[in-house]
C-alpha cells in the first residue's frame, strides 16, 4: 500500500519522494513499538497488576480489569486499523492509471533546469 501511495504522490507532485515515505514509515514503526511498551505498562498499572507476583497470587479483580482493558484496547486498535484501510482510496484502475502516467513521464526526456 505504501508503494501505491508513493506512486499517487508522484503523479500529483511530479517528484520522486520514495525515500521520504519509506523513512517516515520506519520512523512510525519505531514510534509504535515504543508506544506499545508504554501502553502495556499503562494497562498493567491501570489493572493494579503487582510487579513482584507469584503464580496464583494475583487478585481476581486485577485480572478482570486487565482482561477488560486488553479487550477494549484490541477492539479500538482493530477499528482504527479498519478505518485506515477504509480510507485507502487507490483502486486497481487508479493504480494502473498512475503507472501509465509515471511510465509516460519516464519516457519523456526531461531537461535539467539551467544554472543561474
Amino acid at each position: 500500500m505504501l508503494a501505491d501511495v508513493v506512486e499517487e504522490n508522484g503523479v500529483r507532485t511530479g517528484q520522486r519522494e520514495e525515500g521520504g515515505f519509506f523513512a517516515a514509515n520506519i520512523f512510525v514503526q519505531k514510534c509504535v513499538s515504543g508506544l506499545g511498551v508504554l501502553a502495556t505498562a499503562a494497562l498493567l498499572n491501570f489493572a493494579d497488576f503487582p510487579t513482584q507476583s507469584i503464580l496464583g497470587t494475583v487478585a481476581p479483580e486485577s485480572l478482570t480489569r486487565l482482561g477488560k482493558s486488553y479487550v477494549a484496547a484490541i477492539v479500538v486498535l482493530n477499528l482504527a486499523s479498519v478505518a485506515c484501510v477504509w480510507m485507502f482510496r487507490i483502486t486497481r484502475a487508479a493504480h494502473a492509471k498512475n503507472l501509465a502516467i509515471l511510465a509516460e513521464r519516464r519516457g519523456r526526456r526531461i531537461t535539467p533546469p539551467r544554472a543561474q
